[in-house]
């Protein structure tokens, strides 16, 4: 490939045979990207766990058509084959359909593994002369549960067992909570059908807030009064900012501030960390959206896609519900924060010598550092230098907890 305008092109080209799907990096740089992860979780699990006897286990949330764990699973077995041979691959899918392709795609890959390797740095792919080694489906160290994996029933008991989730474009897909500061008050957000059709089929109602999950996210990212500043207190004070903001921003302009809170994202931290409390996860998500064309703090990108990949953006995700794709920013500040809270309401284990001592404080970096780090980048650099799996999605970033 010769630059970024031919990577452009085949990028538009790959969009425009699509009937209507949306491209991921998992998807446009496979297996490059998702190798890059299993390199990462290898390095980890060799130094925090291998010594200790625990085998490789390894989460995936929304693990879509199955590329990532197939590429992930792929490098383990040709690097690691010891590793590989104990560990265990689970993807927590909520879609029967995705999950079908799932162990469509990841079965496949392990009948395949031995036809191709990683190339060693500086060095195309090559073919190997030697036979292939089929793995059936049984044997293979994965399996998909179709669950929700915000539902704690669905994880069962807890498990302080060391583990990696991985959760790559997921945040942004999570459920949000939309508040309000109108007249001095926070008020929650509630969408009600109106039996009526058209766009006004759906509306939305404003209550002060009661519902304790979004006070408990009001409380982590320093939003309202109630805040227990205890353990925030170098953050925020009791009358935040951003109280003091909304209320000069009513005064002047009479314009209500608006916040979408990532509650989903908490409720799936607080699942995590109750279920599976020596958990290290690692998410990828987008950190801005362009063309965002509803107000308000952390507001989401709401588009339509039609075949070949053509999106149109929307004002309101009122409009056309079930057809338009709803993909909020991830503010990794507020994740870290957000982290901090759902482990801290976790499981207090009564044995301590089951806490593991790996715990350190978390990471955020962008993808570009996280590739340069963890990539083989010579195998997706370009003849005029330019490389996509670093230079492209500038606006993304990895998550990577202690």
């Amino acid at each position: 490939m010769l630059g970024v305008d031919e990577y452009n092109r085949l990028l538009a080209k790959k969009y425009n045979q699509l009937t209507k799907q949306w491209l991921t990096p998992v998807e446009i740089f496979k297996p490059h990207y998702s190798e890059a992860v299993a390199k990462y979780v290898l390095h980890r699990y060799m130094i925090e766990d291998y010594g200790k006897g625990y085998p490789l286990k390894v989460y995936e949330l929304g693990g879509g058509s199955g590329t990532h764990a197939a590429g992930f699973l792929s490098y383990i077995k040709k690097n690691a084959p010891e590793v590989f041979a104990n560990m265990v691959y689970g993807s927590v899918e909520i879609s029967t359909a995705l999950a079908a392709a799932q162990r469509k795609c990841v079965t496949t890959a392990m009948q395949t593994v031995g036809e191709e390797h990683a190339s060693d740095k500086g060095k195309k792919c090559i073919k190997k002369s030697n036979p292939v080694t089929k793995i059936p489906y049984e044997r293979v160290p994965y399996k998909v549960m179709v669950r929700d994996a915000i539902d704690r029933h669905g994880w069962g008991d807890t498990n302080p067992d060391p583990c990696f989730v991985v959760a790559l474009e997921v945040l942004d897909n999570l459920p949000h909570d939309k508040v309000v500061f109108l007249k001095d008050e926070w008020m929650e957000t509630r969408v009600f059908d109106t039996g009526n059709e058209g766009n006004d089929h759906y509306q939305e109602l404003l209550d002060p807030v009661s519902d304790p999950l979004i006070s408990r996210a009001m409380n982590a990212v320093g939003v309202g009064d109630s805040m227990d500043n205890s353990s925030f207190s170098h953050h925020f004070s009791a009358k935040t900012v951003l109280d003091y903001l909304a209320s000069v921003i009513n005064a002047v302009t009479g314009t209500p501030n608006t916040i979408y809170l990532p509650t989903g994202c908490l409720e799936l931290l607080e699942t995590l960390h109750k279920c599976r409390p020596n958990h290290r996860l690692i998410a990828a998500d987008f950190d801005s959206l362009p063309g965002v064309q509803m107000p308000g703090t952390n507001a989401p990108l709401v588009a339509t896609q039609s075949t070949g990949g053509k999106t149109k953006d929307l004002d309101s995700y009122l409009k056309q519900p079930g057809s338009a794709d709803v993909f909020f920013p991830t503010d990794f500040e507020h994740l870290r924060i957000l982290d901090l809270c759902a482990r801290r309401e976790g499981v207090v284990i009564e044995n301590e010598d089951l806490l593991m001592d790996f715990r350190a404080p978390s990471h955020v970096v962008t993808t570009k550092a996280f590739m340069e780090k963890w990539a083989d980048l010579d195998s997706t650099k370009t003849r005029s230098g330019y490389n996509p799996l670093a230079q492209d999605f500038a606006n993304t970033k990895f998550f990577l907890s202690g």
